[in-house]
């Protein structure tokens, strides 16, 4: 499209539609934008200047409306346009607010010195504990897991040793709570694994066995001889699990936390405690329920 003024389409003070309308419809222009121009109000008094305007591939960008005005206009006195104390306080007030959005960090102010005081946001704290949430899983389909804990308060006092299975869907099949006599709290965790996937293997052959006891996982799951006053308990370990699949997983004691309970309960009675979902205890259920 050639260019055009605006002297080229306007008639005796007013635009004229009929010039507009030649000059830009050809191109597809639409008459909502002729409509746009016929609105815009026009001063004689003021210079006929185009503000925008095309890239030699004909495209309207900032870039080329710059270069024009860069070539019209008339060189002017920078003192004339900027006041060098407005300047200085713009780029203190945007240094200001990359400080505040912490772009700009203390660490990279030092050994810098200024006239102005800047206010730096205090530091944010670290998680260098690597803090973790911590869950209970759920067993994939057709498998069940087994949860087990022990509780060994020293030879004089009864051990405890827990465990509960449960379904993929977190529903609990059988778990118990009963005294073992142990000599160190790593024979009661051993001892209740025996005893829990006993229990496990009548709900099928895929048992996924946890404890928040990373020796055993070490020594069971790995095949581990052990020590010598556990090799006994070991290997019957080793015949139970026979012809059937498992796997071993380590839990801190916050997801274990029903095995830890029961297991605490079961050291302080003498009688063996057996349940399943519906004759569990609600605290049992509630706490299952959290774990799902």
């Amino acid at each position: 499209m050639p260019r055009k003024l605006v002297r080229d389409v306007w008639t005796e003070n007013n635009w004229d539609e009929r010039k507009i309308r030649a000059a830009v419809l050809p191109v597809g222009v639409e008459n909502d934008v002729v409509e746009e121009i016929m609105r815009i109000p026009i001063s004689e008094a003021n210079k006929d200047v185009a503000h925008w305007a095309p890239t030699p591939q004909g495209n309207f960008t900032s870039s080329s409306a710059w270069d024009l005005i860069r070539h019209q206009q008339e060189s002017m006195e920078m003192g004339a346009v900027f006041n060098s104390s407005l300047v200085i306080d713009r780029i203190q007030n945007h240094l200001q607010l990359a400080i505040l959005a912490r772009k700009i960090l203390v660490t990279q102010w030092k050994g810098l010195s200024s006239t102005t005081s800047f206010k730096f946001p205090r530091p944010r704290r670290s998680n260098a504990s690597g803090t973790r949430v911590v869950r209970w899983q759920l067993p994939q389909h057709n498998w069940t897991k087994l949860n087990i804990a022990g509780a060994f308060l020293g030879t004089t006092s009864p051990a405890g040793g827990e465990g509960i299975i449960r379904d993929e869907h977190g529903n609990i099949l059988r778990g118990f709570a009963e005294q073992f006599d142990a000599r160190s709290g790593m024979e009661v965790v051993l001892k209740a694994l025996i005893k829990g996937v006993d229990m496990a293997k009548s709900f099928g052959k895929n048992i996924w066995i946890e404890t928040d006891s990373q020796e055993v996982v070490g020594m069971v799951g790995t095949r581990n001889q052990g020590a010598a006053e556990h090799r006994h308990t070991l290997t019957a370990i080793r015949n139970v699990l026979k012809g059937c699949q498992c796997k071993f997983s380590h839990i801190p004691k916050i997801g274990n936390r029903i095995a830890n309970l029961l297991a605490n309960r079961g050291g302080r009675k003498a009688h063996q405690n057996i349940f399943d979902q519906e004759s569990a205890p609600p605290w049992i259920r509630a706490l299952a329920r959290m774990d799902q």
